[in-house]
C-alpha cells in the first residue's frame, strides 16, 4: 500500500499538482461561482497530505509551538462540538471551514521555504483580487456600481450574486494589506509596479463605492499604517492628495455617498443604534451576550448559523420586550439569518471562554514569531512579512468590531496568511 502512495506521491512531485491546487484554490476563494474547481483542487490538496502523513514525510515538525497552538485551537473547536446542543450542525462547519483552514495552513507551511517560493501564492492571492475588481467593472452597468446600496435593495438574492460585487470591500480588508506591502517590499519590474499600483487605485475607488463604512475606514488605517511603518512618507503624501482628490469629486457628483462616509465623523454615529449608526449592533450584541452566558465555556458549538435555533430553543424571544432591539433583529430571521456581528462574541457564543483563549493564543504565538523575526531583519521576505502583518492585523483588528472573520472564506485567508508568517519566519 505504501509503495502505491509513493508512487502516486511521486506523480503529484514531478507535475507540481499540489502546488497548481493550492494556486487554483487560493485564486477562486473571493468567487461565488466555481464551487466545483475549488473544491477539487482542495480535494487533491486533502489527498497529497493524508499520503504524506500515512507515508511519514508530511515534513510538519509537531514540536513547532505554532503547530501546537493551531492543533490546541482545533482541540477547543472539537470539544465544543462534542459538548454543543447542535453536534451535528457543528461537525458539518468543523469539515466545511476548519478542516478547509488546516490543510490550507499546513500545505502552505510544508511546501514553501521562503519568499520567492511563495511568490506563486503571492501571485494568486493577489490577481485573485484583481481580476475579482476587472470582471466588476466589465459584468456590471456603472449605475449599478454607482448606486450599490440603492441597487442591492431592488435585487433579488441571485441577482445580487451574479454582480460579484457582495462582500467586496469585506474581502479587500485582506487583500489590499497583502498588495500594499507586496509593492513595498518586493523588487519587481518598473512596468509590473505600475500595474499593482494600477489594480490599487482601482480596487480602493471600488471599496469606496461599496458603501461599507467599517471595511472602507478598515482599510485606510491598513494603509496609513503600512505606509509609514515603511516610511514612504511622500508616498503616503501623495496617496493623501489623490484620495483627497477623489473624495472631492465623488463629494459633489454622489453626495449621498460620500455623506455616507463622513457620518463616521458625527458622535451620533456612534451613539444610535439606528442605520445611520450601529445599524442595529447593540440589539445583536445585547442579545448575543444574553446567549453566551447561558453556555459560557464551550459555547454551542462551531459554526454561527445555528443562532437563530439557539433563540428559539432558549425562549429567548419570549424572554426580551417586543420593543427592544434584540427581539426585532432575532425574530425576522432564521436559521442563517442571523450573525453575532462582532469577532470576540461569536468566537464566544460559538466555542466559549475555553475557545477564545485557545484563539488569542494561536494568534499571540504567530504574531509572536513575526516580532522576533522582524527583529532579526534580513532582505525582502522580512520586509514583505512586516508590512503585511501591520497591515493585515490591523484591517482585521477594525473590521471585526462589527464582523466575525474567522470561518468562510475569511477564516482560510487568515489562516493563509499565518502559514505565509511561518514560512517567512523560519530559519
Amino acid at each position: 500500500m505504501k509503495d502505491i502512495l509513493r508512487q502516486i506521491d511521486g506523480f503529484m512531485e514531478r507535475y507540481r499538482l499540489v502546488d497548481i491546487s493550492l494556486v487554483v484554490y487560493l485564486f477562486l476563494l473571493p468567487f461565488p461561482r466555481f464551487a466545483g474547481i475549488r473544491n477539487s483542487a482542495f480535494a487533491l490538496m486533502v489527498v497529497y497530505l493524508t499520503m504524506r502523513l500515512i507515508n511519514g514525510n508530511a515534513g510538519i515538525d509537531f514540536r513547532d509551538r505554532t503547530v501546537r497552538a493551531l492543533f490546541i485551537l482545533a482541540g477547543t473547536i472539537l470539544l465544543s462540538t462534542a459538548v454543543s446542543p447542535y453536534p451535528l450542525d457543528s461537525l458539518t462547519y468543523v469539515r466545511k471551514y476548519l478542516l478547509y483552514q488546516m490543510v490550507t495552513f499546513f500545505i502552505i507551511i510544508t511546501r514553501y521555504r521562503d519568499l520567492d517560493g511563495l511568490k506563486p501564492v503571492l501571485y494568486s492571492l493577489i490577481f485573485s483580487f484583481a481580476t475579482l475588481s476587472v470582471v466588476i467593472v466589465l459584468k456590471n452597468d456603472p449605475s449599478v456600481i454607482i448606486n450599490w446600496l440603492d441597487e442591492l435593495e431592488r435585487m433579488t438574492p441571485e441577482q445580487r450574486k451574479e454582480t460579484f460585487f457582495l462582500g467586496y470591500s469585506l474581502h479587500a480588508t485582506f487583500y489590499i494589506p497583502i498588495l500594499i506591502g507586496y509593492i513595498y517590499a518586493v523588487s519587481e519590474s518598473r512596468r509590473m509596479k505600475i500595474v499593482l499600483v494600477g489594480l490599487f487605485f482601482l480596487e480602493m475607488v471600488l471599496v469606496y463605492l461599496h458603501q461599507h463604512r467599517s471595511q472602507f475606514v478598515s482599510v485606510l488605517l491598513a494603509i496609513a499604517v503600512t505606509t509609514l511603518v515603511a516610511r514612504r512618507y511622500r508616498l503616503f503624501a501623495v496617496c493623501f492628495m489623490v484620495v483627497t482628490v477623489v473624495a472631492g469629486i465623488f463629494a459633489f457628483t454622489r453626495p449621498e455617498v460620500f455623506g455616507r462616509y463622513t457620518s463616521l465623523l458625527s458622535p451620533e454615529t456612534y451613539l444610535t443604534n439606528e442605520h445611520r449608526g450601529w445599524n442595529e449592533r447593540f440589539g445583536i450584541w445585547s442579545g448575543t451576550i444574553e446567549m453566551i452566558r447561558e453556555r459560557p465555556l464551550t459555547g454551542y458549538g462551531y459554526g454561527w448559523k445555528k443562532m437563530a435555533w439557539v433563540v428559539r430553543d432558549g425562549g429567548f424571544l419570549e424572554r426580551w420586550d417586543e420593543d427592544s432591539d434584540a427581539y426585532r433583529y432575532f425574530i425576522k430571521h432564521g436559521y442563517g439569518g442571523t450573525n453575532p456581528h462582532n469577532l470576540l462574541l461569536q468566537i464566544l457564543f460559538e466555542v466559549g471562554i475555553i475557545g477564545l483563549c485557545a484563539f488569542v493564543y494561536f494568534w499571540v504565538v504567530v504574531i509572536r514569531r513575526v516580532v522576533v523575526t522582524v527583529r532579526e531583519g534580513g532582505g525582502e521576505g522580512v520586509d514583505f512579512l512586516k508590512y503585511t502583518a501591520c497591515g493585515v492585523f490591523v484591517a482585521y483588528g477594525v473590521v471585526n468590531i462589527t464582523n466575525g472573520l474567522w470561518e468562510e472564506t475569511g477564516g482560510v485567508l487568515m489562516l493563509s496568511f499565518a502559514g505565509i508568517c511561518y514560512v517567512l519566519s523560519r530559519r
